[in-house]
C-alpha cells in the first residue's frame, strides 16, 4: 500500500514558543507544519498554498485572529479551509460566538489537552484528504465524461463524413466536414488533410483534399487548394518524415526539433500535430492540425486514431473509385472500339449490298424506261397516224368548201368571178388556214386529234385580217371564251367573216362582234351603224352567195338558229344562237 502524501497545516501565533509547542504536539501526524508569526504572514501563506486545517491564536498584535479569519473567508480559495482558534485570555461566550461567526470550526482554550488537539487535527487532515480524493474523482469523472463526449462527437463526425462520402463520392466534402469538426474538438486553429501519391517511386506528391480554418473561405473560391502556413516543399518533407517514422509528429514549440523536422515549422506555426494515414503497410495520406493554445497532448493521437482510420478509408475508397472508373472507362473505350469495328464492317457490307441493290434497281429502271419509251413511241406513231388522217380530212373539207363557193358563183351563170368575190374568197381561204393552225396546235397538245377550239383564240386571229379589209372603219370584238367543236369553230370563223364583210359592204360606222355563252348556248351577234335591213327584207329572196354560205353553215355545221333585225338606234343586227357540244363524239357527228 502506497503511503499517503502529507498535507499542509498552518500554525499562526505571534509567539515562537507557542509555535514550538504546537509543532511538538502535531509532529506525530507526519504532516507539513507551516509557521506564520502574524495575521499578515498567514494571509500570504494561504495565498500561495492549500491547507488541510489552520490553527490560529486569537490575541495577536496588529491583525488579530478574527480579522485574519474574516479575510481568509472572503477569498474563494481559502473560504472552506477549517480554522481552529486557540486562546488563553478570551474565554467568555462572546468571544467564542465571535470566533464561530467569522468561520471557525472549533474554539480551544489554553492550556489544551495535546492528545485531544492532535485527534481533532488528525480528523481534519483525514477529512481534507477525503475532500481532495473526492475532488480528484470528480475531476477524473468530468475528464472521462469530456473524453466520452469528445469520442461520441468524433464518432458522430466520422459517421456523417462516411455518409457524405457514400452519398456523393467526393472526398473533399467528407474530409472538410471531418477536419472542421476535429479542429473544433481539439481547439486547434487550422489544418489540412492530404493524399500522398508516389509519382516516380521515390518522392511523394501531396494533393490536399481539405483545408479548414482561416484559409477555408478563401480556398473554397480558389481553383487550387493550398495551405498558407506550410509551403509545398515543407508539406512534402513532413510526409516523408511521417512515412519514414511511421508515427505521429508533435511539435509544441516553434523551435522544437522532433524527428529531425525542425525546418518544417514556419514562423506562423506555434504547435503542430501531424498524423500519417495508413491502409495496411502503405501510407495513403496525412492529417495535420496546427496551433493549439496549450499544445498537443501526448495521448491526442491515440484519441484521434478512429478519425485517422476513417480519413484513410475515404482516401482509399476514392482511389478505388478512381481506379474502377479508369477500368470502366478503358472497358468502355474497348467496347466502343469493338462496336465501331462492327459498325464499320456492317457499313461496308451495307454499302456493298446497297451498290448491288442500286445496280439491280438501275437495270430494272432501264428496262422500265425502255418499255415506257417503246410505249411512247407507239403512242406517238398512233397520234401521228390520227393527226395525218385528221389533217387530210380538214384539208379535204376546206377544199370542198372553197369549191362549193366557186360552184355557187358558177350556178348563178357567171362566166368569170369579180375581183371583190376573189378577194372575199381569199379571206375565206386565210380564215380556213387560221382554223387549220389552231386545230393543229390543239392536236399537238392532245392525243393527236383536235376535238375542240377556243372561240376567243379563233376570232383573235381573224380580227387583224378583217380589220385590214375594213380600212378606217372600226371593228370591235367582245368575245367570251367558249369551247367549240372543231366543226363549229371552222364554220363560226367563216360565218363571222361573211357577216363582217356584208356589214363593210352594206352598212356604216363601227362594227361590233360579240359572243356570249351560258354553258349550253352560245349567242353570236354582229351589228353595224348603217341603215339596217329594209322593211320588206326577206333573207331567202335577198340572199346572195355570201348569205347562202351563212345560211348553209348555220344550219348544217353550227346547228344554230339565225335571225335578222334592226337595232333600236339604227343599224342591222344578225343573231345566231349555237347549241354547244360537250363531248368528242358530238363534235364528230
Amino acid at each position: 500500500m502506497q503511503p499517503k502524501p502529507p498535507v499542509n497545516i498552518l500554525l499562526v501565533d505571534d509567539k515562537v514558543e507557542n509555535l514550538i509547542a504546537l509543532e511538538s504536539v502535531l509532529e506525530e501526524l507526519g504532516q507539513n507544519l507551516v509557521r506564520a508569526h502574524s495575521g499578515s504572514e498567514a494571509l500570504k501563506c494561504v495565498l500561495h498554498q492549500d491547507f488541510a486545517v489552520i490553527l490560529m491564536d486569537v490575541q495577536m498584535p496588529g491583525m488579530d485572529g478574527y480579522e485574519t479569519a474574516e479575510l481568509m473567508r472572503s477569498r474563494e480559495k481559502s473560504r472552506h479551509t477549517p480554522i481552529i482558534f486557540l486562546t488563553a485570555i478570551n474565554k467568555n461566550d462572546t468571544h467564542v460566538f465571535k470566533g464561530y461567526s467569522v468561520g471557525a470550526v472549533d474554539y480551544v482554550f489554553k492550556p489544551f489537552e495535546p492528545d485531544l488537539l492532535r485527534a481533532k487535527v488528525a480528523a481534519f487532515v483525514e477529512m481534507s484528504r477525503n475532500v481532495t480524493r473526492m475532488q480528484d474523482e470528480v475531476n477524473f469523472r468530468r475528464a472521462a465524461e469530456a473524453r466520452l463526449d469528445a469520442s461520441n462527437s468524433l464518432l458522430e463526425t466520422i459517421s456523417r463524413g462516411l455518409m457524405m462520402f457514400i452519398a456523393n463520392g467526393k472526398p473533399s466534402v467528407a474530409l472538410n466536414h471531418l477536419l472542421e469538426n476535429v479542429l473544433t474538438l481539439t481547439h486547434s486553429e487550422t489544418g489540412f488533410i492530404g493524399e500522398c501519391n508516389r509519382a516516380d517511386g521515390k518522392s511523394s506528391d501531396v494533393k490536399l483534399h481539405a483545408v479548414a480554418g482561416p484559409d477555408s473561405a478563401r480556398l473554397r473560391k480558389s481553383a487550387k487548394i493550398g495551405f498558407s502556413l506550410l509551403d509545398n516543399d515543407r508539406i512534402e518533407a513532413l510526409c516523408k518524415a511521417l512515412e519514414t517514422s511511421g508515427h505521429p509528429i508533435r511539435i509544441n514549440h516553434p523551435g522544437e526539433d522532433v524527428a529531425g523536422v525542425e525546418a518544417i515549422v514556419g514562423t506562423q506555426v506555434d504547435s503542430l500535430l501531424a498524423m500519417p494515414l495508413f491502409r495496411g503497410a502503405n501510407m495513403v495520406g496525412v492529417v495535420c492540425i496546427v496551433n493549439r493554445v496549450d499544445g498537443f497532448p501526448e495521448d491526442l493521437p491515440g484519441l484521434l486514431e478512429p478519425f485517422c482510420s476513417t480519413c484513410a478509408t475515404i482516401i482509399e475508397g476514392y482511389r478505388n473509385a478512381q481506379r474502377r472508373q479508369q477500368a470502366e472507362a478503358a472497358l468502355h473505350d474497348l467496347n466502343d472500339a469493338l462496336e465501331q469495328r462492327v459498325r464499320d464492317r456492317t457499313a461496308e457490307l451495307e454499302t456493298a449490298n446497297n451498290e448491288l441493290c442500286n445496280e439491280i434497281a438501275r437495270r430494272e429502271r432501264a428496262t422500265e424506261d425502255l418499255a415506257r419509251h417503246q410505249l411512247q413511241i407507239e403512242a406517238l406513231n398512233d397520234r401521228l397516224r390520227r393527226s395525218m388522217t385528221e389533217t387530210h380530212h380538214r384539208v379535204k373539207n376546206s377544199l370542198q368548201m372553197i369549191a362549193a363557193m366557186v360552184d355557187m358563183q358558177l350556178m348563178r351563170g357567171a362566166t368569170s368571178l369579180p375581183a371583190a368575190d376573189i378577194k372575199q374568197l381569199g379571206i375565206h381561204v386565210r380564215t380556213l388556214a387560221a382554223v387549220h393552225d389552231l386545230l393543229t396546235q390543239e392536236s399537238k397538245e392532245g392525243d393527236g386529234q383536235a376535238h375542240f377550239l377556243s372561240a376567243f383564240s379563233l376570232l383573235e386571229q381573224l380580227l387583224p385580217m378583217l380589220q385590214a379589209c375594213a380600212g378606217d372603219r372600226e371593228i370591235d370584238f367582245d368575245i367570251q371564251d367558249t369551247r367549240l367543236s372543231a366543226r363549229q369553230g371552222s364554220s363560226l370563223a367563216l360565218v363571222v367573216n361573211e357577216l363582217v364583210s356584208n356589214s363593210l359592204k352594206y352598212g356604216d360606222g363601227a362594227i361590233c362582234v360579240s359572243l356570249i355563252s351560258d354553258g349550253a348556248i352560245a349567242t353570236l351577234k354582229v351589228t353595224d351603224e348603217g341603215p339596217g335591213f329594209p322593211p320588206d327584207f326577206d333573207p331567202v329572196t335577198s340572199a346572195n352567195t355570201g348569205m347562202d354560205l351563212v345560211h348553209q353553215l348555220t344550219k348544217w355545221d353550227l346547228g344554230a338558229n339565225l335571225s335578222y333585225k334592226n337595232c333600236t338606234g339604227g343599224g342591222a343586227c344578225v343573231t345566231i344562237t349555237i347549241p354547244l357540244q360537250t363531248s368528242a363524239e358530238d363534235s364528230t357527228g
